[in-house]
């Protein structure tokens, strides 16, 4: 008997997206612009999950947040640079708006992609395949 959606073994060829951002709402918005055929999702609300989640559940890109209380729009993706498993991971920050010094900054710490707030589904999408094209 073939197994139904429900009861399916999880594919291991899904690729693996880990979301860190304090905004519920923008982290359903990505979760559900991105294909569950394709995608795994794991969500952190913060930068000490985001570091738990790194280390416990192995992803294949990160997308975070740029802004977070009290904290540099870089220091999580300096902390993540430094960690072995995440090293080298893809890396797309979102923000809502970076002039052409913190773009350069942005690239100088390890994020491969920007996506500007507010952004479409579509953005998110094209943005996440072409990284794995």
């Amino acid at each position: 008997m073939a197994p139904t959606e429900k009861n399916k073994a999880p594919d291991s060829r899904l690729r693996t997206i880990l979301i860190v951002n304090d905004s519920a709402y923008i982290r359903r918005m990505i979760r559900f612009s991105l294909n569950p055929d394709r995608f795994r999702v794991i969500e952190a609300s913060n930068e000490k999950d985001a570091l738990a989640c790194v280390a416990t559940q192995p992803a294949d890109l990160l997308i975070v947040d740029s802004e977070f209380p009290g904290m540099d729009e870089f220091r999580l993706v300096r902390e993540l640079r430094l960690r072995p498993e995440s090293e080298y991971l893809p890396i797309i920050m979102l923000s809502n708006e970076l002039g052409a010094t913190q773009r350069q900054q942005a690239r100088q710490v390890g994020v491969s992609a920007i996506l500007e707030k507010p952004f479409l589904p579509d953005q998110v999408c094209g943005l996440v395949e072409g990284i794995f094209a």
